[in-house]
């Protein structure tokens, strides 16, 4: 085979097919040099796929928030469960005066009976409830049975006494609101409210 004439005027003879072949060509910088184990390969791609992208825990970190519902708990109470409970006994028993005070007991009982023997916090509170409740839900009761007894008395004095006791339910019933809803508010910033009560029926 001819060997094309160099440009520079140099001649050679005995031509080596080695450079084109397997020197630069095939094992020098195509294959095993750059394209293969140098850049592509095992240099940028797989260092950006094993460094950033596979890292576990990126963005957001782990651990990074706290559990919802594992918050700390209320002022004067354990948990949110407990300050619940309380608010029921006060609130409760504020709303069962709405009926003349005959349901007053029904929810501090309630508290008491359920949640009572699991947190002395919520018997603390129930207790104090359904001790002040006992007494207005008694006279409720009391004075419904005196004005169904004022009946029997003389026309026009049955009438002013059945007024004079309605009054008197009714502020009963307010004395058990009242109370109740304070009770409730002062529960809710974790402080237990000490009812008006000398004496105490259930300890």
């Amino acid at each position: 085979m001819t060997q094309p004439p160099d440009p520079s005027g140099y001649y050679d003879p005995n031509p080596q097919p080695g450079y084109q072949q397997g020197g630069y060509q095939q094992s020098g910088y195509q294959q095993s040099g750059y394209e293969q184990g140098g850049y592509q390969q095992g240099g940028y791609q797989g260092g950006y796929q094993g460094g950033y992208q596979q890292q576990p825990g990126g963005y957001p970190p782990q651990g990074g928030y706290p559990p919802p519902g594992q918050g700390a708990p209320p002022p004067g109470y354990r948990s949110q469960d407990e300050k619940n409970w309380a608010l029921i006994a006060h609130f409760g028993g504020a709303a069962g005066a709405l009926f003349g005070g005959v349901l007053a007991l029904v929810a501090p009982l309630i508290a008491y009976v359920v949640k009572g023997k699991e947190s002395p916090t919520v018997r603390a509170h129930a207790l104090a409830a359904l001790n002040f409740q006992i007494v207005v839900t008694a006279a409720g009761l009391v004075l419904i049975f005196l004005r169904l007894c004022a009946g029997v008395l003389p026309p026009g004095l049955d009438a002013l006494v059945g007024v004079l006791l309605a009054l008197a339910q009714f502020l009963v019933a307010v004395a058990g609101i009242g109370f109740g809803i304070y009770a409730g508010i002062k529960a809710n910033e974790g402080v237990l409210y000490k009812y008006p009560l000398p004496w105490t029926f259930i300890k």
